[in-house]
């Protein structure tokens, strides 16, 4: 796999018709919709990138293991807001349907999903939040990662503007300084 995106050179022109059925003599699904979706970044063509990414998901649809299929559908989703915005609402649905209809994602899974779509844009994670129905067990990782995404939004906030730090709960406080000392001591600027 990585040898075939080594072979992708951005600027270069890409053979896409080649690459693709280069890509479908793969018989790993997870590999294929892992070069599918890190391939598109690299289309300069916008129906090319969308066609490469749908292509990616179909191919993510069809693996077993919940973990690399949240990971393929991940890389979807993170490929589609650098690469394709206008794509990322209905992959970050398809990517919730999903974890939802296989019954089996952890709250680190639902968890990583919802930080991932919320720094990119967090309506759209309030959003996939509520497709969450009122089974019992999920109802509780609901309302854990409604807290979650509630106070990573005042933290956001107080990046902005340090007034709001005073508004923010002593956990909340103690979460803004310990990100500030890492940055400091990274050498980088924590505000924005």
């Amino acid at each position: 796999c990585n040898a075939m995106i080594d072979g992708v050179v951005p600027g270069q022109v890409i053979n896409v018709s080649k690459v693709r059925s280069e890509i479908e003599t793969i018989t790993n699904v997870a590999d294929k919709a892992f070069l599918y979706s890190n391939i598109a970044g690299y289309l300069k063509k916008k129906d090319q990138s969308e066609s490469f990414l749908r292509s990616a998901m179909l191919e993510t649809e069809k693996i077993g293991d919940m973990f690399d299929k949240l990971n393929r559908f991940n890389n979807c989703l993170l490929q589609a807001f650098s690469s394709n915005p206008s794509l990322s609402r209905s992959i970050a649905r398809k990517t919730m349907e999903s974890m939802l209809a296989d019954n089996n994602g952890t709250y680190q899974d639902y968890q990583k999903y919802v930080d991932t779509i919320s720094e990119h844009d967090y309506k759209l994670a309030e959003d996939m939040l509520d497709m969450v129905d009122n089974d019992p067990a999920r109802m509780q990782y609901k309302r854990k990662l409604r807290e979650r995404l509630v106070s990573t939004k005042r933290l956001d906030v107080a990046k902005k503007d340090f007034e709001q730090i005073g508004k923010l709960t002593k956990e909340e406080q103690i979460q803004f300084f310990d990100k500030q000392m890492e940055y400091l001591v990274k050498k980088t600027n924590f505000s924005k």
